[in-house]
């Protein structure tokens, strides 16, 4: 009723049901209805449109152009510049190549208002700590105090207090889009003269420089900002979220910190925060930072159709990510994702996460279609097709996964941006065993997108891998060409490690890895290197130096725990486990690593230290499956202890418990073989019978299958 009052203009409707349904928004606009009646309302000629996937900032553009009567495609553009969404940047140029003159500003009711009087309508982009959406402001209603707003998502028209746009935003923010003719571009920049228009344009010169570039390009573009602005807070903002990105964690946070003091309530720098705390890879702190924030008070807002009651999806999926990696809590994490997805049944994100939990909890059917939601859901997301492919792939239905990528590749492959889908098929293919079937679909994409750094970056690996090294070197010398540092990085590692060539992969490494200091799988390729060219000993010091840099990161952690191996310091490990499950309880990993330890002291002792190590496994395998009771690990840990102990029968049975959740992994094979050694031939016929229903019902290339028949033919 308050919304039909609205439409009517009734305000005597509006104040009874204002009231009745307690309205913040509407309260403003009774409000200055009493104090401007007279005001006028402008609502400049715009085209209605409605968006497709992804293509909220084209439709906008498309509508708001309209208004000054240049007429674009919004289809056009988004096919050019749209996948998973539209950089800004992107459009901007899109635009400006067919003649227009495109300003990015930071919008507030001043530059709003008057671009508006000026006949000008602009595409403001609303920043929510989840998503950002673009919509077209054509319109001013002064009585109202309202901006008039072209919401492609929505059918009719909306509007949002002209003197709230600003808030909440942040120091880089609402970002607006004013696109003209060039003839009209003079009197815009005199209308932006005070919309700190420099701060952002750097701010969208920055996003580009991180998508085609690297950071290191992106830190020139914050440098010269900072020299132009260096006490605006969208410098300072921008400052932070570079020294995070550059592995400057104690920076980024202090910046990010004192920014959320001034922006308390800003989504995007409270987003930038999170990422921050996330990039310090300490599982117990971002579980703890996560429950904060989702115990927190409802964020506010200024959109009259927002939603005020629940917390952002994004933060409620990762606390429950967390949540379901111990058996303790996944109750809750099933428990909030349930909720979420009843509230937001098109969150990707919730879908992709349960997926995972039900997939723990071997609810094959369940997992599978919630990753197959998930990935319609945000078709661009290359990690959500990746896990229904691979989770098809392990029920058995190999043919059925690469034919999901196959058809993500029709359907999306041919937008520029789009090497992605391309990308995952052709792993799957060659992951899968068809290296044929791998090489044409590598071909096609280069056909397609010759000038996609990151296609370049994987071909020149797979084609080195299949033996083209003409072909190779081709696409790297391509690659360095277009100059993505990155990327090139990381290709010329692979490129040259396969080669022999050491020295060259191990510069390559150390520049891939400074320039991404948070990619582990740099820093674990890097260590691999160093270890064949100078040895164990030097792998290890350079991974205990990076633990030292990052204390508490779990995965530089897991690094150095593996390179102490051999070095004959193994109480280096038991210090860095009892370290990390004193600091975080719920660290699966930690105690599996703990109970294997001591399950190996156990079957090198003798009788009296045995008797010893005896309830301290009893109580490490308590662990285990209290956080995670259903993993292989935990699987196997138990089938030791009855090894160990002498019960092969029963280890046995443990062992191929083992085998049925991982039928791909040969040491669960090996310690079988092995208990059966004290049984007869016979008994010893009846595993080998066991093993070959195993191995026939295996989806997908026997990797070991030289292995298994070696150890067969041993005995």
């Amino acid at each position: 009723r308050l919304d039909v009052a609205e439409l009517l203009d009734d305000h005597e409707e509006m104040e009874r049901w204002t009231e009745e349904v307690g309205s913040p928004f509407h309260r403003r606009v009774l409000e200055n209805l009493r104090k401007n009646p007279q005001g006028r309302r402008i609502r400049l000629p715009f085209r209605r449109a409605k968006q497709k996937h992804s293509a909220c900032l084209p439709t906008s553009l498309a509508s708001a152009l309209a208004a000054t009567g240049v007429h674009i495609e919004a289809d056009a553009m988004a096919a050019e510049v749209t996948y998973g969404g539209t950089p800004a940047w992107a459009a901007a140029e899109w635009l400006e190549k067919r003649g227009q003159a495109a300003r990015f500003f930071i919008v507030n009711s001043d530059i709003a208002a008057n671009l508006i009087h000026n006949g000008i309508p602009f595409v403001l982009t609303l920043t929510e700590d989840d998503s950002a959406h673009a919509v077209a402001a054509v319109g001013l209603d002064e009585a109202a105090g309202t901006l008039l707003i072209h919401d492609p998502a929505q059918q009719r028209l909306s509007a949002c207090l002209l003197k709230e746009v600003q808030r909440n935003e942040g120091p880089l923010g609402p970002v607006g889009l004013a696109v003209v003719s060039p003839e009209t571009a003079p009197l815009l920049d005199i209308l932006l003269a005070n919309a700190d228009s420099g701060v952002a344009a750097a701010f969208q010169h920055w996003q580009k420089a991180q998508d085609t570039d690297g950071p290191a390009a992106a830190r020139q573009v914050v440098d010269e900002l900072a020299r132009q602005h260096p006490l605006h807070a969208g410098t300072r903002c921008l400052q932070a979220i570079q020294a995070c990105q550059e592995g400057r964690n104690s920076e980024a946070l202090a910046g990010l910190q004192k920014l959320l003091d001034e922006f308390p309530n800003s989504p995007f720098v409270r987003r930038s925060l999170l990422s921050a705390c996330a990039s310090v890879g300490n599982l117990a702190l971002m579980r703890q930072v996560l429950g904060d924030v989702m115990e927190r008070a409802v964020l506010p807002g200024i959109d009259s159709a927002q939603e005020w009651c629940h917390p952002p999806a994004t933060y409620v999926c990762q606390y429950a990510d967390h949540l379901r990696l111990s058996a303790a809590s996944r109750q809750k994490s099933r428990a909030l994702l349930n909720s979420l997805i009843d509230r937001q049944g098109a969150c990707a994100e919730a879908w992709r996460v349960l997926g995972d939990l039900l997939w723990q909890e071997h609810d094959r059917n369940g997992s599978l279609l919630s990753y197959r939601l998930a990935s319609c859901l945000e078709s661009h997301n290359e990690h959500y097709a990746l896990a229904y492919q691979t989770a098809l792939r392990a029920c058995g239905r190999e043919e059925a996964g690469l034919t999901w990528l196959s058809s993500r590749v029709h359907k999306l492959g041919a937008s520029p941006r789009a090497s992605g889908p391309w990308i995952s098929w052709i792993g799957a293919l060659e992951s899968c065993g068809h290296p044929e079937r791998a090489l044409a679909a590598c071909q096609e994409a280069l056909e397609q997108h010759s000038g996609s750094p990151e296609l370049l970056a994987f071909a020149t690996s797979f084609l080195a891998r299949m033996g083209h090294w003409e072909q190779s070197e081709t696409q790297l010398r391509r690659l360095e060409a277009i100059g993505h540092s990155p990327f090139y990085c990381e290709a010329a590692v692979a490129f040259h490690r396969m080669r022999g060539e050491l020295d060259a992969a191990i510069g390559y490494g150390r520049e891939w890895s400074q320039q991404f200091p948070h990619s582990i799988s740099a820093r674990m390729q890097l260590l691999d290197l160093i270890a064949k060219r100078d040895g164990a000993r030097a792998a290890a010091d350079l991974a205990k130096r990076w633990s030292a840099e990052r204390p508490g990161h779990d995965q530089i952690e897991q690094l150095y725990y593996f390179r102490i191996e051999g070095q004959g310091e193994s109480w280096k490990k038991d210090l860095l486990l009892a370290r990390r499950v004193k600091r975080n309880p719920e660290d699966a990993w930690a105690w599996l690593q703990l109970a294997v330890r001591r399950l190996i002291d156990y079957n090198r002792a003798g009788k009296q230290k045995r008797e010893k190590l005896h309830p301290r496994i009893v109580a490490l395998l308590g662990q285990c499956d209290h956080t995670a009771p259903q993993a292989p690990a935990t699987r196997q840990a138990h089938a030791l202890w009855l090894e160990f102990r002498g019960f092969w029968r029963e280890a046995i049975a443990a062992w191929f418990e083992v085998i049925d959740e991982e039928p791909w992994n040969f040491y669960g094979y090996q310690r079988a073989w092995e208990c059966c050694a004290r049984f007869d031939d016979v008994e010893r016929h009846r595993v080998v019978e066991q093993f070959e229903r195993f191995l026939l019902n295996f989806p997908g290339p026997l990797s070991f299958a030289r292995s298994m028949v070696l150890l067969l033919a041993d005995r």
